[in-house]
């Protein structure tokens, strides 16, 4: 089944049908843009004065970004629109940077904070720590520093 398309413009980039629409989300405006698909889907603050933008990322399609789809991603992105309104060449230059053009994909926590890999590779070392201590008490052992 193919995407709504009532009360949403429509638009074709490189022959890929989109829909896109302006949502009123407090405080302020969001630019949507779907593929027809339903594969791609991001979301654009309007509105923001900052040189990088944040863009929410809820569709499983984004190349350059493999963990698309499990859940809402976000990352910094140029800045595309103005205050409150979005034009078709600012949906289709959102596209085209998404989708076709060579750019470095940053992703950030819910604050716009880099999220960086050594932080993942941190947290791993964690629960694989804590795995070990939980089996040495599971074991009757004493955890070392103990």
């Amino acid at each position: 089944m193919g995407v709504a398309t009532r009360k949403r413009r429509k638009i074709v980039v490189n022959g890929r049908k989109f829909v896109w629409q302006v949502i009123d989300r407090m405080p302020g405006y969001v630019l949507q843009v779907i593929s027809e698909d339903k594969h791609f889907l991001v979301e654009y603050p309007l509105g923001n004065h900052d040189p990088y933008c944040l863009l929410d990322v809820m569709g499983g399609e984004l190349p350059g970004l493999p963990d698309a789809g499990h859940c809402t991603l976000r990352i910094h992105c140029p800045q595309f629109g103005d205050e409150r309104s979005a034009t078709s060449s600012t949906v289709r230059r959102l596209i085209e940077w998404c989708l076709y053009s060579e750019r470095k994909l940053i992703p950030v926590d819910v604050s716009g904070k880099p999220v960086s890999p050594e932080g993942d590779e941190l947290r791993i070392r964690q629960e694989q720590n804590f795995a070990e201590l939980m089996k040495k008490l599971e074991s009757g052992e004493s955890p070392s520093g103990m």
